[in-house]
């Protein structure tokens, strides 16, 4: 079992776990796994998320193009987390975004069996800088029923589960989303 002390040798988080890992250091945060599932405490032990999830965040090595420092954290406020097969979005106060509804976080290429990938598109996540109408929001690519939309990291739909792909392509240093 794993825990956490401070630097004076107190228990900051109990030896009750599979394993630990940073999640937020500016607030403290902490990804925990017990029975192999994943919960969120903070620097005080107080659980943010229970745990319940089978994953907490998203494989950054999948998103390569999408330059995400912390899989954990997109945008430095949302947690992607899945509970059985469906994925939702918690912010660092343990507030839900958005609900464990989706089949995807993301947009990953599937390839067909003898299908040659298209290497000049790229997976996408996060869509930063999304003009909605005006405003600039950080986007999130969601997908529900073989479709993809895209949220905001507030958890508002701005692009509903309606088209095939959302990918990107980079040319000349920079991301164009399609």
């Amino acid at each position: 079992k794993t825990g956490i002390l401070t630097k004076t040798g107190q228990l900051k988080i109990g030896l009750n776990y599979e394993e630990i890992g940073l999640l937020d250091s500016q607030q403290g945060l902490y990804y925990v796994k017990k029975d192999n599932l994943y919960g969120v405490l903070n620097k005080n032990s107080k659980v943010l998320l229970n745990m319940e999830y089978n994953t907490i965040g998203i494989d950054r090595q999948v998103f390569i193009n999408d330059n995400i420092k912390n899989g954990f954290l997109l945008y430095d406020n949302c947690i992607p987390v899945k509970k059985g097969e469906k994925w939702g979005i918690f912010n660092k106060n343990g507030k839900m975004v958005l609900p464990l509804i989706y089949d995807s976080i993301g947009y990953i290429q599937v390839f067909a069996e003898g299908e040659i990938p298209d290497k000049s598109i790229n997976n996408a996540v996060t869509i930063p800088n999304l003009d909605f109408f005006g405003h600039k929001i950080e986007g999130i690519v969601v997908g529900e029923n073989g479709k993809y939309g895209v949220s905001s990291s507030t958890g508002e739909i701005v692009i509903p589960c309606e088209y095939d792909k959302i990918y990107s392509i980079t040319t000349e240093g920079k991301n164009v989303y399609y």
